[in-house]
């Protein structure tokens, strides 16, 4: 009889562990037992295996990669970081322009000098630059772009010093090495890209 017991719950646990394959205790009587197996059972079980939760699978690393591309460049704080600097530059010219400057000149130099600094900055770009809107009226070589921001911030930070404000200009020359640091996935990026294309 301990046997028949043994059977049966070994059979109720995993019926793929046992070496006799059976479902209904039938008869037991004094160390005799009895064991049928049952068809419909077995199908019931089988059908309700195929109900289990089947793993996810789990796609390639090169779909997350992508999704994750430029995720530094991207982040609002940022871009909000990046905007913030890029007025700072022009306020820095236009500074320098009035600052150093008299007469029509002073005009000249402190009105034109931060419109044609944005218009550079807006007009050369590579195209499908994620971290601005895309578009790129005059499609330039990464390599190119990053001097041409480069360029706008040292001129910003010169200015600064000619005109007086030093400090100033250490701070904004800190704060662009920071951004440039944080931003570092897109300053790869920019590196590898080609003229108008993405490689």
């Amino acid at each position: 009889m301990d046997f028949c017991v043994f059977m049966a719950l070994c059979y109720n646990q995993s019926s793929s562990s046992c070496v006799w394959k059976s479902d209904i205790l039938t008869n037991m009587t004094k160390g005799q037992c009895s064991i049928r197996y049952d068809p419909d059972l077995e199908t019931s079980r089988q059908a309700l295996a195929r109900k289990q939760p089947q793993p996810i699978e789990v796609r390639g690393t090169k779909q997350a990669s992508n999704v994750q591309e430029l995720i530094m460049s991207n982040n609002p704080f940022n871009l909000a970081f990046r905007f913030l600097l890029e007025m700072a530059a022009l306020v820095a010219i236009g500074y320098w322009g009035f600052d150093q400057h008299s007469g029509v000149w002073r005009f000249a130099f402190g009105i034109g000098g931060p419109v044609i600094a944005a218009a550079v900055w807006a007009t050369f770009a590579v195209p499908a630059d994620a971290s601005r809107s895309g578009k790129a009226p005059v499609p330039v070589p990464g390599v190119v772009r990053l001097l041409i921001e480069l360029s706008l911030f040292g001129l910003a930070t010169w200015a600064l010093f000619d005109a007086g404000s030093p400090t100033l200009g250490l701070l904004l020359a800190s704060l662009v090495i920071v951004h440039y640091a944080l931003s570092y996935d897109r300053v790869a990026w920019l590196l590898r890209q080609g003229r108008g294309t993405r490689q």
